[in-house]
């Protein structure tokens, strides 16, 4: 009897090996298929981590292009804005030139041609209509030119704010995918 009690314990534990290499064969393929989807995954991803790390090298460079050029914009409104307020200053000075010639004509010292004073002082009050007339529509080109460079500065300004968003989503995105 002890032969036979120890072929049924050898077949019975015989069994149990086997359906213990089953199950782990099962669990292997498991783990092999897994394996494979995740890779798959993590392939997938690293291509689209380059796609998007390229769109931002683009988007970076147009930025800085867009950026310059508005840079370069607002540097020539303010080099308009500061020839133009030079012009204005200089307009004005013009009617200091009709106060003295008034001066002179209400003075009794006069040792020229009362009606030579005239002509000048006819003469002088056209230019100075002018002038004026120069000095509004330079007033309105200023304060065009001014409102034109707050705008292109508040612009650029909040154009600066996105990005700096962006960069850092995206620099945690991309250092996400690396880890």
């Amino acid at each position: 009897g002890s032969y036979h009690s120890y072929q049924t314990h050898t077949s019975t534990k015989l069994a149990e090996y086997k359906n213990t290499v089953k199950l782990k064969e099962f669990e292997l393929e498991r783990i092999n298929l897994l394996y494979s989807e995740v890779s798959g995954k993590h392939n997938q991803s690293a291509k689209e981590n380059d796609k998007i790390a390229k769109k931002l090298e683009v988007l970076l460079d147009e930025y800085n292009s867009t950026r310059c050029d508005h840079v370069n914009e607002v540097n020539a409104l303010t080099l308009k804005v500061r020839t133009l307020q030079h012009e204005l200053s200089a307009l004005k000075t013009g009617d200091e030139g009709i106060k003295d010639l008034i001066q002179i004509l209400g003075s009794e010292n006069i040792s020229c041609n009362k009606e030579h004073l005239a002509r000048k002082l006819v003469e002088l009050s056209k230019n100075n209509e002018l002038l004026k007339e120069s000095i509004a529509l330079k007033s309105v080109a200023l304060e065009k030119a001014l409102k034109t460079s707050e705008e292109l500065s508040s612009a650029l300004h909040h154009s600066n704010q996105p990005q700096v968003t962006w960069l850092k989503v995206s620099g945690r995105e991309i250092s996400s995918y690396q880890s």
